[in-house]
């Protein structure tokens, strides 16, 4: 694990804070709702009581209270992406649902980086259950699904292919989308390697082990 300054220990003035409050007052309705989702999607497939069953083992789960108390933006996507789910479920039953399965799915791309390359494979998966059971259909809804799904994930496609050097820098009076080395997070080495290699080259290098940085 890395540390910083965004990941350490609230003083005393932060704790207090408004912004503090509202980050983690978030994170905490969105472990509230996400245990609504658990139970509502095992109680879909299995019944009620396996329903209450996943709901309290869900609720006790330690990684799940730690994820809702500590206000970290990537501790929102599995919140996220099980609102992708539950809607996607329910929209095989009723399409108008995909909609906001698009919705979910799209805004968990924002929550974490890691998870980019999995969605795609995920959502590949779940269609084809659903084409290969004729719970999707060609219609309005599943296209306006395909469509919003595209539009939250584009800002995205551009920040990778912009960072690839296969695009210039965008700028544009409602987004700018600039190279890696003008964005202040330096740390996120999964798809810019080359970039983080010249920077552990041109610093000094150093281990970072259960959040403690180690210079060599």
């Amino acid at each position: 694990m890395y540390s910083s300054a965004s990941h350490s220990s609230p003083t005393v003035e932060q704790r207090d804070s408004p912004l503090l409050f509202s980050r983690k007052a978030s994170q905490a309705l969105v472990g509230i709702l996400t245990l609504w989702c658990v139970y509502c999607l095992v109680k879909e497939m299995f019944g009620h009581t396996a329903g209450l069953w996943a709901l309290f083992a869900l609720s006790v789960c330690p990684w799940h209270i730690m994820a809702c108390r500590w206000a970290l933006d990537a501790n929102m996507a599995p919140g996220f992406l099980m609102f992708g789910l539950y809607f996607f479920v329910r929209g095989m039953n009723d399409n108008r649902y995909l909609l906001l399965a698009a919705l979910f799915y799209g805004l968990s791309l924002y929550c974490y980086a890691v998870i980019w390359p999995m969605l795609p494979i995920l959502l590949a998966l779940q269609v084809c259950y659903g084409i290969r059971y004729h719970k999707i259909h060609c219609n309005r809804y599943s296209v306006l699904s395909v469509l919003l799904l595209f539009v939250l994930a584009l800002p995205l496609l551009l920040f990778v292919l912009v960072n690839q050097g296969l695009l210039p820098e965008i700028a544009l009076p409602w987004i700018t989308i600039p190279p890696k080395h003008r964005v202040s997070r330096r740390r996120d080495c999964f798809f810019f390697p080359k970039f983080c290699l010249c920077e552990f080259q041109k610093h000094s290098a150093f281990i970072v082990i259960a959040g403690y940085r180690k210079s060599l």
